[in-house]
């Protein structure tokens, strides 16, 4: 991309996660207004939002880096602030994984029975609260 295309693409993508983070404070205006019942529902609400943003760190960091570069005027490869831009989308990505361990019982179970990962329980302290549902099948004959 030549210089003009560049930024018409970095200020482009500024304004989506700009406009990405209004949508989020409109949302959570609205959330807290709202009462949320049920202790999966808020989980649910806490984890998008959570996932999200740091989506969005990862979005808004990739395009900063480039725009400060142009407005600072630095003159270097190009090459290697998309290397540094890109750095930021990967740890935004790795992090989903973070928090979603420790956010979610549910999560920590089954990352813990597929990936044996137990030793970040004992390295947290954190234990799995695992409540036991009992289900119940009715059958109805009919004559």
């Amino acid at each position: 991309m030549d210089g003009q295309q560049s930024k018409f693409f970095i200020y482009g993508i500024l304004v989506v996660s700009i406009l990405v983070l209004a949508c989020y404070g409109v949302f959570l205006r609205r959330m807290r207004k709202t009462q949320i019942s049920g202790k999966i529902a808020k989980g649910i609400h806490r984890s998008l939002i959570l996932i999200s943003l740091t989506v969005l760190f990862g979005s808004f960091s990739t395009a900063l880096i480039p725009f400060v570069r142009s407005l600072m005027g630095i003159n270097t490869k190009n090459l290697q602030f998309m290397l540094l831009a890109g750095l930021f989308i990967n740890l935004a990505t790795a992090a989903n994984f973070f928090i979603y361990y420790f956010i979610s019982n549910e999560y920590r179970r089954i990352f813990n029975q597929f990936l044996h990962i137990r030793f970040l329980e004992r390295f947290t302290g954190m234990k799995n609260r695992i409540s036991t549902v009992s289900t119940m099948n009715i059958s109805i004959a009919r004559k």
